[in-house]
């Protein structure tokens, strides 16, 4: 009987400490995901209700707010018809490794099984990244606003994917 063993991947994470903003309305999950990347990368950001004038719940919006107000990143919208589950995950790392910044995924279409809610569209965080590209780590404005969702959580790659709809990365 060969001995096999398993590789498991390690976690890397944005460099120094993530914190992650709760939404403060139902539909300011965009705004709490900016503000959370906007205090990371420069230590202060605008309000989620003065984001929200500008990016409302429109995604396509994100980069643009993001680029206006920090220098450590050049963010992008990328739909998900653009990428593969592989390629969803390189991007991530891209930004989380090489620029040591959080991105932002969209899901859409989890379950109460696979998630910690029912959404048919949700902004996230993303500040972590397993090296091998099996797990995604997020920060979640939902946090403590919907029972049993804790603010950071890991999720495998392969359902990450399967709920993705964009990234900003």
């Amino acid at each position: 009987m060969r001995n096999t063993m398993t590789r498991s991947g390690s976690l890397i994470t944005v460099p120094n400490t993530y914190t992650m903003y709760q939404q403060e309305t139902d539909t300011y999950c965009i705004p709490a995901t900016v503000k959370s990347i906007l205090m990371y990368i420069n230590g202060t950001s605008p309000s989620q209700s003065t984001i929200a004038e500008t990016t409302g719940t429109d995604p396509t919006k994100i980069p643009d707010y993001l680029n206006d107000r920090q220098d450590e990143c050049y963010y992008i919208y990328t739909a998900k018809s653009k990428f593969d589950q592989e390629g969803m995950c390189s991007r991530l790392y891209s930004t989380i490794v090489n620029n040591d910044v959080p991105a932002s995924m969209g899901i859409s279409g989890t379950t109460a099984s696979n998630w910690y809610y029912v959404t048919n569209g949700h902004s996230l965080a993303v500040f972590g990244i397993y090296d091998d590209y099996s797990y995604i780590r997020f920060g979640d404005p939902l946090g403590d606003r919907v029972a049993g969702c804790p603010y950071f959580y890991s999720k495998s790659a392969s359902l990450s994917y399967s709920v993705c709809t964009r990234l900003v990365w």
